[in-house]
């Protein structure tokens, strides 16, 4: 400390030294009285290394039981000195990514279509969705059934109206849209390869 050093190298009182620092004599006289109990330590590394899972509520119910009289800042500042604290748990990552490396490529206008929902809300509140067909090349669009409730439908109806309209393509891409049974009756149906 620089005052302590003022008052044992130039002889000054504590008042001027701390008065020359810019620190209060309070601050000056303080001494911690923290009293690091050693059994409480040892209980604490000795838990950790039984339950290294147990965080500072876990050890602080632990010591509780085991009869110490302590607060969970103690434990707390503890644990974090002795870096015994759990580290945070990290997000985990989705399990659900799918790697797409059978999307089958495309060279012509008409040949793989992508299909999937998208739901919206209307000014008012009401919600409503839409049943999205994309053609992969050239993002046209070969059609949207719209509704405010698709109970009830099948995209296999949809897709039945649009084979009369335009020629369905070699693949289509889903992203949830079917179910096994409605792809495998849709399958049956048609030349179409989903």
């Amino acid at each position: 400390m620089i005052a302590k050093s003022f008052i044992d190298e130039h002889r000054l009182s504590n008042r001027k030294a701390c008065a020359l620092v810019g620190m209060s004599r309070s601050q000056f006289n303080y001494t911690s009285r923290k009293k690091e109990d050693s059994n409480i330590v040892r209980s604490i590394i000795e838990i950790k290394e039984r339950y290294p899972s147990y965080g500072v509520p876990r050890v602080l119910a632990t010591l509780r039981r085991r009869g110490f009289v302590i607060n969970a800042k103690k434990v707390y500042r503890i644990m974090k000195t002795l870096r015994l604290q759990v580290p945070k748990k990290r997000k985990a990552k989705s399990k659900f990514r799918s790697v797409r490396s059978n999307v089958p490529v495309t060279s012509q206008v008409g040949d793989v279509w992508s299909m999937d929902f998208i739901f919206d809300r209307l000014k008012n509140g009401s919600s409503f969705r839409c049943l999205t067909i994309v053609d992969n090349l050239s993002r046209e669009v070969p059609g949207i059934f719209v509704s405010k409730s698709m109970s009830g439908f099948l995209p296999i109806d949809f897709l039945d109206l649009l084979r009369r309209k335009t020629n369905l393509p070699k693949h289509i891409i889903l992203d949830n849209v079917l179910t096994n049974n409605a792809r495998c009756n849709f399958e049956q149906r048609s030349p179409c390869r989903s």
